[in-house]
């Protein structure tokens, strides 16, 4: 049982290590686009990648015309 135990944990923490990797990968690609497409809002204080990213996002879907959400057919005009 605890050569199991050790095997698993062994395991775990291989996968722990890919995804921290895999997490720092993300990041640095999510931070380019920023700089590249919209740098100013990194000078914001609370500002980071991640929040800039889904600002970016937003913006976007609302100039082209679409939501993340469709209205409820309730509420067509």
């Amino acid at each position: 049982m605890l050569q199991a135990t050790r095997i698993t944990l062994g395991l775990l923490a291989s996968r722990i290590g890919q995804l921290s990797e895999q997490i720092r990968e993300v990041d640095a690609r999510l931070t380019w686009l920023v700089e590249r497409h919209a740098p100013q809002l990194l000078e914001v204080v609370g500002v980071g990648p991640d929040t800039a990213v889904t600002l970016l996002i937003t913006v976007g879907a609302t100039r082209n015309g679409w939501t993340a959400r469709r209205p409820s057919p309730r509420c067509a005009v």
